[in-house]
Parts: structure tokens; C-alpha cells; sequence
């Protein structure tokens, strides 16, 4: 695929149903803080190849970590604190993605479901200890080149992400704005590559701006519904459901 190679096989179909699954994706997102592409990405390449896929969350993953990034103190002391976590994510995405272009779509699709069923038995994972300030720098180093080529291959870096930083016992609200200025740092280049060694084209990335208003209308339909839910349950179920999607995947033809 080009830079600017028409999106396969696209139909109104894939459109209206691509955006029902953004919706719902946006959803999960809003009342459980699940990230969107875990739950869009994988759903998306049963009906189209995993970066075609990847490629219609561009504007949606960008403009919601772009916004939840205000929430973090210091944009200069997340990125000086975790500039060796950042430089190798990159290092190895740009490897990965180049990789990426020498394998066959159905051995993409392939990766990206072993990658879903990791993601989930991550987020099943609490992490308990504490990552000592000493020992923060060289496994940061070691997570960034995890989520470089986790990313590089299907763009969900979150579970790994967000495994580390649960270790680092950071508060909240740092918690929350340190995760959203790595996904923004590491996400608009991993895109950039992606789009100019034709993982998508141009074409998904504009279709992407439609993903925006699914995504508004699902977070606030999320937030909403979120103190209904027993999230112990719901989590489970999710968790069953991404498998689930995952096996699909990974032997789909």
C-alpha cells in the first residue's frame, strides 16, 4: 500500500459498521478507561486488514490523549522523566513498523491477536510492588522497546504502558496525564511512519476525523453509564470477549 492507495474493499457497509464498532469502542473507554483501539483495533480487522484499521483511529487517539494531557503538572518533567522511555519506544517502532512491510497482512492479523491476548493478560494483572527509583531508568529503557514493537506492529501500547506506570504508584491525575503524553509523543510519529511506509494511506487517516464523533458521543455514554456497572464482572466479560476476538484474528484467512 502507498501513501496515497485507495482504502480496500470499502463499502458503506464497512463505514457504518466500522463506525457502530468505534462507538462502542468509545464506550468501553468512557466507563471503564479500557483504551479505545484495544477494543476498536481488533474488532476492525475482522472486517478489514489489521492497518487499515489502525489507520482509522489515528484522529481519535490523538485528539483524546491531546486533551486528557492537560492533566499532567509538567509537560517538560513527564518528558525528562521518562526521555529514555520515549527514545526507545521510538527506536524500536521505527524498526518494527519498517519490518512490518515484509510480512503478508494475514501474518499482521496474526501478531495483532497474539498482541490482543497479551493485552488482555495485562490488564488482568495488578502490578503489587513498587519500581525503585534506581531500577526506573534501565526498565523503562526495556518497556519503551516492548511498546516500540507492540506499537510498531499494532498500535496498542496501553497494557504495557500502563503496567509500568501502575509500578511507579504515581497518583491519579499524574497517572493519568503522564500516560496520555506518552501515548500523544510516541503515537503521532508511530503514525507518521506507519502512514509513510503505506501501513495505511492518507485515505484512512482522513476517514478517521469521521471516528471523532462516535468517540465523543461513546465517552459520554461511557461516563454515564459507568456507575451502573460491577466493573469486577464487566472486566471479566471483556476480558473473555477480547480472547475471544483475538482467536478470531489470528486464524482469520
Amino acid at each position: 500500500m502507498s501513501l496515497f492507495s485507495l482504502p480496500e474493499a470499502l463499502t458503506v457497509f464497512h463505514i457504518v459498521l466500522g463506525i457502530g464498532i468505534l462507538l462502542f469502542g468509545a464506550t468501553i473507554k468512557g466507563a471503564m478507561g479500557v483504551g479505545m483501539p484495544l477494543i476498536a483495533v481488533p474488532l476492525l480487522s475482522l472486517i478489514m486488514p489489521a492497518s487499515q484499521a489502525i489507520g482509522w483511529l489515528v484522529a481519535p487517539v490523538l485528539v483524546s490523549n491531546a486533551m486528557q494531557s492537560s492533566e499532567a503538572k509538567s509537560v517538560t518533567q513527564v518528558i525528562r522523566r521518562m526521555s529514555w522511555l520515549l527514545t526507545s519506544q521510538f527506536i524500536a517502532m521505527v524498526m518494527t513498523v519498517k519490518w512490518t512491510t515484509t510480512i503478508s497482512i494475514a501474518d499482521i492479523n496474526k501478531l495483532v491477536g497474539g498482541i490482543v491476548v497479551l493485552a488482555a493478560a495485562l490488564l488482568a494483572f495488578k502490578p503489587q510492588g513498587r519500581i525503585p527509583a534506581a531500577y526506573e531508568k534501565p526498565l523503562g529503557i526495556l518497556v519503551g522497546a516492548f511498546a516500540g514493537f507492540i506499537g510498531g506492529v499494532s498500535s496498542l501500547t496501553g497494557p504495557v504502558l500502563v503496567t509500568y506506570l501502575l509500578a511507579l504508584r504515581l497518583p491519579r491525575d499524574e497517572f493519568v496525564g503522564t500516560i496520555s503524553i506518552i501515548y500523544f509523543l510516541t503515537g503521532l510519529p508511530m503514525y507518521i511512519v506507519m502512514l509513510l511506509y503505506g501501513r495505511f494511506s492518507i485515505y484512512e487517516v482522513a476517514l478517521s476525523g469521521l471516528a471523532l464523533l462516535p468517540m465523543f458521543l461513546g465517552l459520554r455514554l461511557g461516563k454515564k453509564i459507568r456507575n451502573r456497572l460491577n466493573e469486577q464482572t464487566f472486566r471479566r466479560l471483556l476480558l473473555t470477549f477480547l480472547i475471544a476476538v483475538a482467536m478470531l484474528l489470528m486464524f482469520k484467512h
